[in-house]
C-alpha cells in the first residue's frame, strides 16, 4: 500500500456504503486498455491507422444519421443505437490472387491481400443496436501489475445482466491471485447466474491468453450455474478463477457473463495464493491506479451490428472496429473514485455480426489489423476459433485473416472480440470472389 498520507476506504467494508467510494489519491487518467504486450509503451492499443480520411470524415455522420424511416430495431427487436450510412468512395476491384486464396481458406488462417490498400476502403452501410439483454462492463485492469494484497476494483450492483473482465498480472514475487468477491449485504439470499465463463493463464504469452478466454467464452455459451450468495456473507464468482495462480510477471485473465438477481457487492482483489479472498476482502484497501490503464463499470457491452441492405459485389469495402468510427467507445464510470472513464478500444465488447451479401456477390469476409499486432476470437455457427489461428498475433497491414468466403445471396452470422494485449483498430473487409 502507499502510504502518502491520503485517505484509503474499505471499498467491501461497510454494509450502507455508497455505490460511489472515492479515495483522495486515485488519478484522474484512467481509459487506456490492457496493454501488457507492449512492454516498452512503443505501440499503443486503439492506435490509429496512419490514413483512414474516409472513415474520419465519417464519424460525425456515423452518430447523426437517423435510422432509416422503415426500421427502427435491429433483427432482435433491439433498438438501433445509430446508423452509420455516409459510405462514400468508390470500392476497388478485388486482385484476382486474394480472391482466389480467400475462396479456399480456412476459418482463422492468414492470407495476402495481394496488394490491396485496406485503409482507402469506403466502409459498407450498417446499423449498431445495444443488445436488448447487454450486460454491464465490469473492468478491472487497473492497476494492471499489482505487487501487494489490496482492492482492484470494486462496485454495488442491482439486479441485472454483468459482465466481469479481469485483466492483471502479477508484479510480486510470490504467486498471487485475483479473484471476483461478492457480498451480500441484505437480508435474504442473492443469486449470481453465470451464463458464459472463459478463464485463461497464467502466462506470459499474453495475446494468446486473451485470445484463449475469449474462445473459451464463447465455447461456454448456453451453459448456467448458480452461485448462491447468502445474506451477510462472501462468496467467490469463480472457483476456476481463484485457482488461477500467477508467477512473477504471469497474466490471469477472465471474461465471465452473469446475472444477479438482488443487489451485492462486487469486488475484484489481489491477494497472495494461499489467503482466502472471502476471509480477508473486508480488510483490504483500495488499491491506487496506475495512471494507465482502466478501470469501471460500462453499460452497453454487447453490440450488434447489421448490413443495411445487401453488400454488393462491386468491389472491397470495410469496416472499422475500434477508433470511435463504427462501434463508439464505450462511456461509463469509476465506482471507487467517482470519475466518469471511457474505454478505449471496447475490450471485454461482444459483436454480434449479421451480413447478407447480394445475389450476384459471392464473398470473403476477411479482419486486417491496422493498429499492430491484433489477436482475438469468433464464433461462426457452432464453430469457434481464435484468431489469426496458427500464431498469436497478426501485425502487417498487407496480410488478412480469414472468415470465410459465401455464396452469393448468403446471410452470414458470426460474433467476435478482440483480446487483450491487441492493438486496434481492426477492419472487417468484405471482397467479392468473382
Amino acid at each position: 500500500m502507499e502510504s502518502d498520507g491520503a485517505l484509503h476506504l474499505h471499498p467491501d467494508a461497510g454494509a450502507d456504503a455508497p455505490r460511489d467510494v472515492t479515495v483522495a489519491d486515485a488519478a484522474a487518467d484512467v481509459g487506456q486498455s490492457p496493454d501488457s504486450s507492449v512492454a516498452d509503451g512503443s505501440g499503443k492499443l486503439d492506435a490509429p491507422a496512419a490514413t483512414d480520411a474516409s472513415d474520419a470524415a465519417n464519424v460525425v455522420d456515423a452518430r447523426a444519421d437517423t435510422a432509416e424511416a422503415s426500421v427502427t430495431t435491429c433483427a432482435d427487436g433491439a433498438s438501433i443505437a445509430y446508423t452509420r450510412t455516409s459510405c462514400t468512395g468508390t470500392p476497388p476491384a478485388v486482385p484476382s490472387s486474394l480472391a482466389s486464396a480467400a475462396q479456399g481458406a480456412s476459418f482463422g488462417s492468414i492470407v495476402s491481400l495481394g496488394g490491396l490498400d485496406d485503409s482507402s476502403l469506403p466502409c459498407f452501410p450498417v446499423r449498431v443496436c445495444v443488445a436488448s439483454d447487454a450486460p454491464t462492463l465490469l473492468f478491472s485492469d487497473d492497476p494492471e501489475s499489482p505487487s501487494a494484497d489490496g482492492v482492484l476494483y470494486a462496485d454495488s450492483l442491482v439486479t441485472g445482466n454483468y459482465r466481469a473482465y479481469v485483466y492483471h498480472t502479477n508484479a510480486g514475487t510470490g504467486l498471487r491471485k485475483f479473484p471476483v468477491v461478492l457480498l451480500n449485504q441484505g437480508t435474504s439470499t442473492v443469486h449470481a447466474t453465470v451464463t458464459a465463463s472463459g478463464i485463461a493463464g497464467p502466462s506470459q504469452d499474453y495475446i494468446d491468453v486473451g485470445k484463449q478466454a475469449l474462445v473459451r467464452w464463447l465455447e461456454s455459451q448456453g451453459t448456467t450455474t448458480t452461485v448462491a450468495i447468502p445474506a451477510g456473507q462472501r462468496v467467490l464468482l469463480s472457483a476456476d478463477l481463484d485457482a488461477a495462480h500467477a508467477s512473477t510477471n504471469d497474466l490471469a485473465h477472465a471474461i465471465i457473463d452473469f446475472s444477479v438477481d438482488g443487489p451485492v457487492k462486487m469486488s475484484v482483489v489481489s491477494v497472495v495464493s494461499t489467503e482466502d479472498a472471502t476471509v480477508v476482502t473486508a480488510g483490504l484497501t483500495l488499491l491506487a491506479d496506475d495512471g494507465v490503464h482502466a478501470r469501471g463499470s460500462f453499460p452497453g457491452a454487447a453490440l450488434e451490428i447489421e448490413s443495411i441492405g445487401a453488400i454488393d459485389g462491386a468491389g472491397a469495402r470495410h469496416l472499422r472496429l475500434g477508433g470511435n468510427v463504427t462501434d463508439a467507445t464505450l462511456v461509463g464510470h469509476d465506482y471507487v473514485d467517482g470519475t466518469s472513464v471511457t474505454l478505449d478500444g471496447n475490450y471485454g465488447v461482444s459483436y454480434a455480426f449479421t451480413l447478407a451479401f447480394a445475389s450476384s456477390a459471392p464473398s470473403a469476409v476477411l479482419l486486417s489489423p491496422q493498429g499492430g499486432d491484433w489477436g482475438g476470437a469468433a464464433l461462426t455457427a457452432s464453430t469457434s476459433s481464435v484468431l489469426p489461428a496458427s500464431q498469436d498475433a497478426l501485425g502487417t497491414q498487407t496480410d488478412a485473416i480469414a472468415v470465410g468466403a459465401f455464396a452469393g445471396g448468403a446471410s452470414l452470422s458470426f460474433t467476435l472480440l478482440s483480446a487483450g494485449g491487441s492493438n486496434l483498430p481492426v477492419d472487417l473487409v468484405t471482397a467479392p470472389t468473382q
